[in-house]
């Protein structure tokens, strides 16, 4: 039988202890299980964000018990930007709803996706975030410059968030763009027209 082993860190909600203290032992318990189902379809991942994980899906709940909901504006470029990380967490909600009564929105499972994806790539949540942002305010700039409304759900904004995303990546390691935007503009391209 594999046994899985974890280094506890404190987190800015706490130390370990303090966090370990305050979380119902079902929580740890469906975070690990959510955990497994990551390793399973994302293949090596991070176990150390079991706490992290089990006090966000905790804190979560607590929240929607009283009826309160905390908004994610960048759900959309998440799951886009993460898509198999969203697919697990589309899994998850199946196993949180089972486990707790609460079924997650569309927004908590954006916090869970950057959760898995952090896990998947030992990146902090507060970095995936960082980029979430920025592609979602490179979207309101196009629309803006374009005077276009760019269709969420449509192909078009999948490649575009994909570009987005490159950019990002080459920015992040200081590579230099070798397209010649002027070449590119002189080819006929509309902008328009995507």
């Amino acid at each position: 039988e594999d046994i899985t082993m974890y280094l506890l860190e404190d987190s800015n909600r706490g130390t370990s202890r303090e966090i370990i203290e305050r979380i119902e032992v079902k929580y740890l318990e469906l975070a690990n299980r959510i955990l497994e189902l990551a390793k399973h379809f994302l293949g090596n991942i991070d176990q150390n964000i079991l706490l992290a994980l089990a006090d966000h899906i905790a804190f979560a709940v607590e929240r929607m018990s009283h009826g309160l909901k905390i908004s994610n504006p960048y759900a959309s470029e998440i799951r886009l930007l993460n898509p198999d990380e969203y697919e697990v967490a589309l899994q998850a909600r199946n196993l949180i709803l089972e486990e707790t009564g609460y079924e997650f929105d569309e927004e908590e499972l954006g916090y869970i996706t950057l959760h898995l994806h952090c896990a998947k790539t030992s990146e902090q949540v507060d970095t995936h975030m960082q980029v979430a942002i920025v592609v979602n305010e490179s979207l309101k700039k196009i629309e803006s410059r374009f005077q276009i409304k760019i269709d969420v759900n449509s192909l078009s904004y999948s490649r575009l968030m994909t570009h987005i995303r490159y950019m990002i990546a080459r920015i992040k390691k200081n590579e230099a763009l070798t397209i010649d935007m002027d070449e590119f503009e002189s080819s006929g391209f509309d902008f328009n027209k995507t």
